[in-house]
């Protein structure tokens, strides 16, 4: 939090002094081995690229940081993720006129960003909006401490762990899903599940989101970590009650396992010659 702007300098600091601060063992010391935790990363990934004859790169935001830290374009190749096509079997719904019904589907942790969607909730009429939480945890503390917070608030429910065959059906339900991640993920394939059953995505601009959400076009997207933006984008559904659908129409559905395959066919193919 607060000790965020100082923890890089220290991290070089000690990095330049040959302190390894990883071995204390806390997440002060994991903190302050940023700098060598990044190098040996950096080393690995080099040592991993220079035995490869080619290297698929998912995303292109991710092909553009290769290429820009010096890895040789001749060895890239981009291949984008693809998803099975399998329409949910529930008829797609209108968007309600009441409230705003809001899923999130992810791991309960800091790094999903949950915290956000509550801030933002929490500031909104109960009557306008409501949340169904879908996922697992992986930090008890925050977990527990997100469920004391929204305890009196009958529009926020918890709901479990999510089967994977009951994603779409249940994707299916809602107006938008919520994304909020804190960090820049390579590609969420939540997205193009969301996607796949005509679910607009309300997500925080970080590479990972946006090169799938397109802001104003196929969903929304709200300021990295930032809760009022979030809110805004909220009270812009709860405003516009033809604003959801009119992102529905521009949803363009997910290529096919098929089409990944066959680009890893040819790729293969033209090793082998």
């Amino acid at each position: 939090g607060h000790l965020s702007p100082f923890l890089i300098p220290a991290s070089n600091l000690l990095n330049c002094l040959n302190i390894d601060a990883r071995r204390w063992k806390n997440k002060l010391g994991t903190a302050l081995g940023t700098t060598q935790i990044i190098r040996n990363l950096k080393s690995n990934l080099s040592e991993a690229i220079s035995i490869s004859t080619k290297v698929i790169v998912l995303t292109e935001w991710y092909y553009s940081i290769l290429v820009n830290n010096k890895v040789p374009q001749q060895k890239l190749r981009l291949i984008k993720q693809g998803m099975p096509l399998i329409q949910s079997t529930k008829e797609k719904k209108t968007i309600k006129k009441s409230k705003l019904n809001l899923i999130f589907i992810g791991r309960i942790n800091q790094e999903k960003g949950l915290h956000l969607l509550i801030d933002a909730l929490l500031k909104l009429n109960i009557n306008d909006v409501e949340l169904d939480i879908y996922g697992q945890t992986t930090d008890n503390d925050y977990e527990q401490d997100l469920k004391n917070r929204t305890r009196n608030f009958s529009n926020i429910k918890w709901n479990g762990v999510l089967k994977k065959e009951e994603v779409l059906n249940t994707l299916a339900n809602y107006d938008a899903l919520c994304l909020c991640s804190t960090f820049s993920e390579m590609s969420p394939l939540v997205i193009q599940e969301a996607f796949s059953v005509g679910v607009p995505v309300i997500a925080s601009n970080v590479y990972g989101n946006s090169e799938q959400v397109k802001d104003g076009i196929n969903g929304l997207l709200f300021k990295f970590n930032n809760a009022d933006s979030l809110k805004e984008q909220l009270e812009k559904c709860i405003k516009d009650k033809g604003l959801l659908s009119q992102l529905k129409h521009s949803i363009n559905i997910s290529r096919s396992f098929e089409s990944v395959a066959d680009e890893h066919l040819k790729l293969y193919s033209e090793l082998i010659q």
